[in-house]
């Protein structure tokens, strides 16, 4: 009888359980924004403009209900008809927080990103348009977890990672990188738009030589690549281009110059010039008239080149830096 008890006991449990139906929904209004809490979870959505004419939309990191604190852990706004030009991820964001949903925010202008665990999607490219700048003290992070998960969406297995005593493999690691974006990327030579932008040519697969060198930093950072040992300059002209440094000797790997036979495979060709051998290129594309020569060459601070990233100068002569920090000598 206990046993029949007990199994009569669980099936009214059961019964209430299928008719109560699944927990509500909660909506909080705090803010700029409206957040909600799907029924049976314990975090909030970033949703909906409370004020429609609000050009500036700060995301709270909490949001309180009930006296306790929730963390808001998505961002999926609704923004049609809203007059915002920039949101705000504040750096009071300390969890990881997914941002999407920009498609609707027609007038947006800037996307502000200081939390330091920010996650943007990948189909983001289909949906913003690439004037939307991205800017803010959390972009470098946002942008190494999106070339992580880019490089793991491309199957890109076996990246060998950074390993001071190893050369052969450091080499072996920068060459299916840059393999890698010559593969998934598009290089134009527009020097305006934000091509030049490392992560609108990460966003949206294109870029000119400047960006897509920027690009290919940040995927070799992402793969776990001393970010010391590879860096990103350019003639100071027209071309950008990566340095990569070799027991105290930096080398050349560029992007427009470069090809590759789709007999190699993945074979871990040499692909590092020095400069008396990048510049006959450089001179044959600029044509009579120009002189290339490398001590005109400069190094791009920042890694990625977005607005506000570093201060000036935000470019320098490269041999001058490597004089000055006694990083070695450029081949």
């Amino acid at each position: 009888m206990k046993c029949i008890g007990t199994f009569v006991i669980l099936a009214i449990l059961n019964l209430v359980s299928v008719l109560a139906g699944p927990p509500p929904t909660i909506w909080v209004t705090s803010g700029d924004l409206e957040y909600y809490m799907p029924g049976g979870t314990n975090f909030f959505i970033a949703s909906t403009p409370v004020n429609m004419n609000a050009k500036t939309i700060t995301v709270k990191p909490t949001i309180t209900y009930n006296g306790k604190k929730y963390n808001t852990r998505y961002f999926s706004g609704n923004f049609k008809n809203s007059a915002c030009e920039r949101i705000i991820f504040p750096s009071s964001i300390t969890n990881e927080i997914d941002i999407a949903g920009f498609e609707t925010a027609k007038k947006l202008k800037v996307i502000q990103v200081d939390a330091r665990k920010a996650r943007i999607p990948q189909t983001y490219s289909q949906y913003v348009s690439r004037n939307v700048l991205i800017e803010g003290a959390g972009v470098e992070n946002l942008m190494i977890n999106y070339a992580k998960e880019l490089l793991a969406s491309g199957n890109f297995r076996g990246i060998p990672k950074y390993d001071a005593n190893n050369i052969d493999a450091r080499k072996c690691s920068l060459y299916n990188i840059d393999k890698f974006v010559h593969n998934n990327f598009k290089y134009v030579s527009n020097p305006y738009d934000n091509y030049e932008n490392g992560v609108h040519t990460l966003l949206f697969k294109e870029g000119n030589s400047l960006g897509l060198a920027r690009a290919t930093r940040v995927l070799a950072i992402a793969a776990g690549y001393n970010r010391d040992a590879i860096r990103t300059g350019g003639d100071d002209m027209n071309f950008g281009f990566n340095y990569v440094e070799f027991e105290k000797k930096w080398y050349i790997m560029d992007f427009p110059f470069t090809t590759y036979s789709t007999m190699d495979r993945d074979q871990c060709h040499p692909n590092f010039k020095t400069s008396s051998e990048l510049i006959p290129s450089l001179n044959s594309f600029y044509g009579k008239g120009v002189s290339i020569s490398s001590n005109s060459f400069v190094i791009h601070h920042g890694v990625l080149g977005f607005n506000g990233e570093v201060g000036d100068p935000k470019k320098e002569n490269f041999k001058s830096f490597l004089q000055r920090k006694n990083l070695g000598t450029l081949m």
